[in-house]
C-alpha cells in the first residue's frame, strides 16, 4: 500500500470513529436530558405533596385555634 492509499484509509477510519463518537455523545446527552426531566417531575411532585400537607395542617390547626383568647 502506498502512502497516499494509507493516508486515505486512515482518514476514512478517523471519519468513521468520529461519527461513532458523535453518535454516542448525542445519545448520552439525550439520556441526560431524559433523566433531568424525570428528576424535575419528581421534584415538582414532591413539592406538590408537601404543599398539600402544609395546607392540610393549616386547615387542621385553624379549626383548633381560639383566636379570641
Amino acid at each position: 500500500m502506498d502512502s497516499l492509499t494509507s493516508a486515505v484509509v486512515g482518514l476514512k477510519l478517523a471519519e468513521t470513529a468520529s461519527s461513532i463518537q458523535y453518535a454516542v455523545a448525542a445519545k448520552m446527552l439525550q439520556n441526560s436530558r431524559t433523566q433531568g426531566d424525570a428528576v424535575l417531575k419528581m421534584l415538582e411532585s414532591a413539592k406538590d405533596g408537601f404543599d398539600q400537607a402544609v395546607a392540610n395542617v393549616a386547615d387542621a390547626i385553624s379549626g383548633q385555634l381560639d383566636l379570641y383568647a
